[in-house]
């Protein structure tokens, strides 16, 4: 299953959930004083950033990295099991545009292409009460694109891993608005013609600036 596919997985998915949310958004902002400030019912989470994204690949034959500026950002849509801790389906990933590439230690500049990560996953997220900061991480399957002037490459399947800190503000009886320090991490198979696998090891950390509804 590539990157394309999943992102029409993703589509959907999300298409399916923001109309119940929708509903729930309206049910929560209408309802009883006692849902203020608090973190105990629907949950839903959106945010986006910018950072920075390391990339590498080693077999026996060459060392091949990317590393450069990114774009970050994480969905999450759940539901607090108990007050403040709060289980979620997330969609999280990041995306570099014009990457430096190196091979063997050695650079080559800049490359006119995209690499993007994306990934689908189940997470948890604990606030720490009054303060409203919150320790969040999250784990699934991840796929990554190379999208060049000669065409576009997806990898296997693998797994991505994603962590935030984060403090926010409430901003009306049920939204909040905040910053969030995140890590991202992503091993993607990679396997070549002659059969051998190699793993397309990813890290990247940025701030993102955040909205949820909880």
């Amino acid at each position: 299953m590539n990157l394309v596919t999943n992102k029409k997985i993703i589509v959907f998915f999300l298409a399916v959930i923001f109309l119940y949310s929708v509903q729930n958004v309206c049910a929560v902002e209408n309802s009883d004083d006692d849902t203020k400030h608090k973190h105990d019912s629907f949950y839903l989470h959106l945010s986006t950033g910018f950072g920075g994204t390391s990339s590498s690949e080693e077999d026996e034959i060459f060392d091949l990295g990317l590393s450069g500026a990114s774009g970050n950002s994480k969905i999450g849509i759940g539901y607090a099991l108990a007050d403040n801790f709060i289980v979620s389906v997330d969609f999280f990933g990041s995306v570099m545009v014009d990457p430096e590439v190196s091979l063997n230690g050695e650079s080559l500049g800049e490359a006119d292409a995209e690499f993007s990560i994306a990934t689908a996953g189940v997470g948890i997220t604990y606030y720490f009460m009054p303060a409203n900061f919150y320790l969040s991480g999250s784990i699934g399957l991840a796929s990554g694109e190379l999208e060049t002037d000669l065409g576009s490459y997806d990898t296997d399947l693998g797994y991505g891993i994603n962590l935030a800190i984060s403090k926010e503000w409430w901003v009306s009886k049920n939204w909040g608005i905040g910053i969030a320090s995140h890590l991202f991490y992503s091993s993607l198979p990679d396997e070549n013609i002659l059969g051998d696998v190699s793993y397309l090891n990813t890290t990247s950390f940025a701030i993102l600036f955040s909205a949820t509804l909880n």
